[in-house]
């Protein structure tokens, strides 16, 4: 378990210092343009529904899916989100397509 916790505490701060290159000093807990936590659940489920990568969540340490250690979709929104990086969830449950979807992140 531990182990676990260390690989997505080193996976969350690789993500951040990505963030932060690309964004610069813009700041990271700004959500208003793509939603909040809350909205995690639907951004899910319309992944789900679409057909689209991240539906499944994450494979978790063993980077295998069908394991223990798998993350459920909404479970990695809300931390990502947590941590001040936006998953855009309204934007993406509104989505009708996984191209839509696509061009959140744009």
């Amino acid at each position: 378990m531990m182990r676990f916790l260390l690989c997505l505490l080193s996976f969350f701060t690789a993500l951040l210092f990505i963030v932060v290159m690309f964004n610069g000093c813009a700041p990271l807990d700004d959500h208003e343009d793509g939603g909040t936590p809350d909205d995690c659940a639907a951004a899910c489920a319309n992944l789900e529904q679409l057909g689209c990568d991240g539906a499944e969540g994450s494979p978790g340490v063993d980077e295998e899916y069908g394991t223990e250690d798998d993350v459920p979709c909404e479970d990695v929104c809300r931390d990502v989100m947590d941590g001040g990086i936006t998953m855009h969830p309204a934007c993406v449950a509104a989505a009708e397509s996984c191209e839509a979807v696509d061009e959140c992140f744009s």
